[in-house]
């Protein structure tokens, strides 16, 4: 049986550029939503919860002060001390998840941030090569574009383990973007049936790339790592 889509392959691309259109519509109007919210939230954290915490801080070290010749309520106070840091680093990361969606017009601006967001966050280098021209964005290709990154290292930390990771863009204005994002963690077989949980992330990427008109490719070997290719051509662009 011969499909309708097969006997009209311009008919085909069409469906799909306006089912593109579509969804970065429908994903332009979650994005106003979220973003509104997402920092409302987060000046609250910063605001409230942020003073907050540097109020109990400078308590907890004028404690210390008053009694530092008192070796047992020193130890207790630098522990005090120690846990209300990871409450302030804690509070940094859950603000820079918040405001993920606050992405900049321009790939060389998202990755350099996507990149010093990881390495504060995980303590882990992350190498960053751009070649060609640095394209802007309208702001909802940014944001889309950002999540799949942000997506991409996120499943460096939860299954690759440690190890490096790099990032290398390159575009030009005949070939389109592409994006790599590749570590040298413990890898996987990428047919192997994996878990449903482990596969959203990858189903949330593709989509997200189909949206931009684009793909992804992703080659692992276990004990070697991983490597994602994110392409988008040229017309994508507009």
């Amino acid at each position: 049986m011969v499909m309708k889509d097969e006997l009209n392959p311009i008919g085909a691309e069409f469906t799909q550029a306006c089912l593109r259109q579509r969804l970065l519509a429908i994903n332009k109007q979650w994005n106003a939503i979220l973003e509104r919210e997402s920092n409302a939230v987060a000046r609250e954290l910063h605001d409230d919860l942020g003073q907050l915490l540097t109020a109990l801080s400078m308590q907890i070290s004028l404690f210390k002060l008053r009694h530092q010749d008192d070796k047992d309520m020193t130890e207790t106070a630098n522990g005090m001390l120690m846990l209300t840091e990871r409450c302030m680093q804690s509070i940094c990361h859950l603000i820079d998840n918040l405001r993920t969606g606050d992405a900049e017009p321009n790939v060389a601006t998202v990755l350099n941030r996507l990149c010093h967001i990881f390495e504060r966050r995980h303590k882990l280098p992350c190498a960053l090569t751009i070649s060609g021209e640095c394209k802007a964005f309208d702001r909802t290709f940014a944001t889309v574009f950002f999540r799949i990154i942000h997506e991409s290292l996120d499943n460096v930390i939860r299954h690759a383990g440690p190890c490096k990771v790099s990032i290398t863009c390159n575009y030009a204005s005949d070939t389109g973007l592409e994006v790599v994002v590749s570590d040298s963690g413990r890898g996987f077989d990428p047919h192997d049936t994996a878990p449903h949980q482990k596969r959203s992330g990858l189903s949330l990427m593709d989509e997200c790339a189909f949206a931009l008109g684009g793909q992804i490719e992703i080659a692992s070997s276990k004990n070697i790592g991983t490597a994602l290719r994110l392409r988008i051509p040229p017309e994508s662009f507009g």
